[in-house]
């Protein structure tokens, strides 16, 4: 599960899993590599898929990046606080 490691994802990338499942991973490991883990919940939206880690909620508090893999797939990564 999450272990915190911000060098994480690409790792999960390279096993090759579903897409679902690789946004599930990397979406349940973003909280913990923020300072404080304990108030931070993600999402992530790719193609009209959604996951959130455990506990989503929006907030007015936000972070929010485009992601480009593999040179051919976007996906944005938000993180709420």
């Amino acid at each position: 599960m999450a272990s915190g490691s911000i060098n994480e994802p690409p790792q999960i990338i390279k096993e090759g899993r579903i897409v679902e499942e690789t946004l599930r991973q990397i979406c349940l490991i973003l909280p913990d590599v923020w300072q404080f883990p304990q108030f931070t919940v993600a999402r992530i939206k790719y193609q009209g898929m959604e996951v959130t880690s455990v506990n989503f909620k929006e907030t007015h508090w936000v972070q929010k990046e485009t992601f480009k893999i593999r040179f051919y797939c976007k996906f944005s990564g938000i993180v709420y606080f």
